[in-house]
């Protein structure tokens, strides 16, 4: 693609023999040979560099709000800049953005050339807290949200990485430096399933969803897209609860997703809400304190509600939420009926350099 033409040298590769060179970004390790890119298209092997070929090439940014990614835990209604790249890591059959992920499909005319200070000053200007690295998947765009990430906090910003999370240790040690909220899209507790469907491997992903959690640093949230016919029984769904419940905690907030048919995934039918009611019963029969429905209208599973006295907290139509029972404080975000903790996360002030950035 000849819009994809960035020199930025790639972070995170050793160069081999006869000028090829091994990608150490995902669990692939790509070896790539002179002229050739990797799996995800846009890392590119030139004279024996690796470069990021996408480096700053995106789709157009967009306004939405935080619900859109599966984060109900943190300043809900909060208004997010949406940005995403091409190409990906995993080619999931099913995949619900896959113009902008799978690069072959992808219309060079929607590209759009972004600097780390445009994108931060896109924010600023519109007076959005939150970058939210997001679409196709993040793990991609690896040097171009570090160091845009690493801009914004220097203004006060917040950022939010949403991915399916096919990334290697060494990657998410630096992401963690710079991110503040992970939503973590886990498909299944199921290998197979993950071979067949998406051609990645469960194991990364649950390591590195586990080693974010142990840091107690970021804000955390965990979504499973159900796809009809393939991740939708009854142990599907207990699986990913008790590893959630046994891994990380029954505080960390679980989303069940429903799935659109798209892609090469289109033999079904959308999965019955009964479905995602049914995996939202067993998460609250086996302690999860906030599970939530995922692209339903209007549905009590997407409301949140007090965990003291069962007060609305906050009523979403869609991904419209509106703050409905909770109020903030010295401790942050609490029940306005019995003044208990929300457990909802909150802007706070930081260190903020709203000077002038330079385009």
């Amino acid at each position: 693609m000849k819009k994809l033409d960035s020199n930025y040298e790639a972070k995170l590769y050793k160069k081999l023999s006869e000028n090829r060179v091994q990608c150490e970004l995902c669990p692939r390790r790509c070896v790539i040979a002179e002229g050739n890119t990797g799996f995800c298209k846009v890392r590119r092997n030139i004279n024996g560099t690796l470069y990021a070929i996408s480096y700053g090439r995106a789709v157009r940014a967009a306004e939405e709000f935080i619900e859109t990614e599966a984060v109900f835990h943190f300043e809900p209604g909060s208004r997010i800049l949406s940005l995403g790249n091409v190409g990906c890591n995993l080619n999931c059959s099913y995949c619900q953005n896959w113009r902008f992920s799978q690069i072959e499909h992808i219309d060079e005319k929607s590209i759009i050339k972004y600097t780390p200070e445009e994108v931060v000053k896109m924010a600023l200007e519109r007076d959005i807290k939150i970058l939210s690295w997001t679409y196709n998947d993040p793990v991609i765009w690896y040097e171009f949200v570090l160091d845009t990430a690493r801009l914004a906090k220097k203004h006060g910003l917040y950022n939010l990485f949403k991915s399916a999370l096919f990334v290697n240790p060494e990657a998410i040690e630096e992401l963690m430096k710079v991110i503040d909220i992970f939503s973590i899209s886990i498909k299944s507790l199921n290998d197979e399933f993950y071979r067949k469907l998406t051609t990645g491997w469960i194991k990364p992903v649950l390591q590195g969803t586990k080693k974010i959690f142990d840091s107690g640093k970021h804000y955390l949230e965990i979504s499973n897209l159900v796809v009809t016919g393939a991740n939708d029984k009854e142990e599907d769904y207990l699986e990913l609860i008790d590893w959630v419940k046994n891994n990380l905690s029954v505080d960390v907030p679980l989303h069940f997703v429903r799935f659109h048919p798209n892609y090469k995934y289109t033999h079904v039918s959308r999965p019955l809400i009964d479905t995602l009611e049914k995996a939202r019963e067993l998460a609250k029969d086996s302690g999860i304190k906030h599970c939530y429905l995922g692209n339903v209208f209007s549905h009590e599973g997407a409301n949140t509600y007090c965990r003291a006295c069962n007060n609305l907290l906050v009523e979403r139509m869609g991904l419209n939420a509106t703050p409905a029972g909770i109020e903030a404080n010295c401790r942050g975000y609490v029940c306005k009926k019995c003044n208990a903790d929300a457990e909802i996360g909150i802007f706070k002030k930081k260190e903020e350099n709203h000077g002038k950035i330079k385009v």
